[in-house]
């Protein structure tokens, strides 16, 4: 995957989903990381389209914060 191709934004969100998967212990990056990347991005867009879709974002923030806390954790250091 060549990341130069996406946009500037699209990079952010791609970046911060590994930091959520990091900070979550996971081993890989899935559609939950995308998702709270989206969330917690600082310029909103993301959170806006939820919110325009009727998704009330605190119910969507915490259900994604359950789906990455049961997501199978990854110890150690290479």
């Amino acid at each position: 995957m060549n990341i130069n191709k996406y946009t500037q934004k699209l990079q952010e969100i791609l970046m911060n989903s590994q930091s959520i998967a990091l900070r979550y212990n996971n081993q890989s990056i899935d559609i939950p990381h995308f998702i709270m990347a989206i969330i917690e991005d600082n310029d909103n867009v993301g959170s806006s389209i939820f919110s325009k879709a009727g998704i009330n974002l605190e119910q969507l923030k915490n259900g994604v914060e359950a789906i990455l806390a049961s997501i199978p954790k990854v110890y150690g250091s290479n």
